[in-house]
């Protein structure tokens, strides 16, 4: 009787090896799985980020000049509402409707060039910003028109189209820095 009992706790000795190999070796096997498959996803993620870097460091450029062309635009309009006249450092003066007119097609052929890249590469929200943009910009220039076609100084509701324009200045700032994430990158 004490072989039997012998031989049973060595079968269940050896049992419990067997059952622990195999799931020790269950247990690589799932392990090795969720490695190949974490890795698959890195390199995923390393391809896309260096897309993503590449497309930005392309458009970066080009986003500043949007932004330069918007913001010397903003000046302009800006002028016609806080004087009538710009002196020069050579003692000349120009009326800043006057001036303003002049640099509108400037403004119109630059927009026209860049406009479709903006399409392609801005988030739908800056998208938005931008339209909203181009219809404050020509609610202005068809009110500063008006008073110069009737040689009359603009009144309030040019003002009052400024402030629209101003906020969506802001509005696109704030747009521009979170896609351009300026903000964390001078946080820190």
């Amino acid at each position: 009787m004490i072989v039997r009992e012998m031989e049973s706790t060595s079968v269940n000795w050896l049992q419990i090896i067997i059952q622990s190999s195999i799931i020790t070796i269950i247990f690589g096997i799932i392990v090795e799985i969720a490695r190949q498959r974490f890795q698959k996803r890195l390199e995923s993620l390393k391809n896309e980020f260096v897309i993503i870097q590449t497309a930005f460091e392309n458009n970066y450029s080009f986003i500043l000049e949007y932004y330069t062309n918007f913001h010397k635009h903003y000046r302009d309009c800006q002028k016609v509402v806080n004087a009538d006249l710009i002196e020069y450092p050579d003692q000349t003066t120009k009326d800043t409707e006057e001036l303003f007119i002049e640099n509108l097609d400037n403004y119109v052929n630059d927009l026209n060039d860049i406009e479709p890249k903006i399409r392609l590469i801005f988030p739908e929200q800056l998208i938005l910003t931008h339209e909203h943009s181009v219809n404050v910009f020509n609610n202005f220039r068809n009110l500063v028109k008006s008073y110069y076609q009737k040689s009359m100084k603009p009144k309030d509701d040019v003002v009052f189209a400024f402030k629209r324009i101003d906020e969506i200045k802001k509005e696109l700032e704030k747009g521009l820095k979170k896609y351009l994430r300026t903000e964390k990158l001078f946080a820190e």
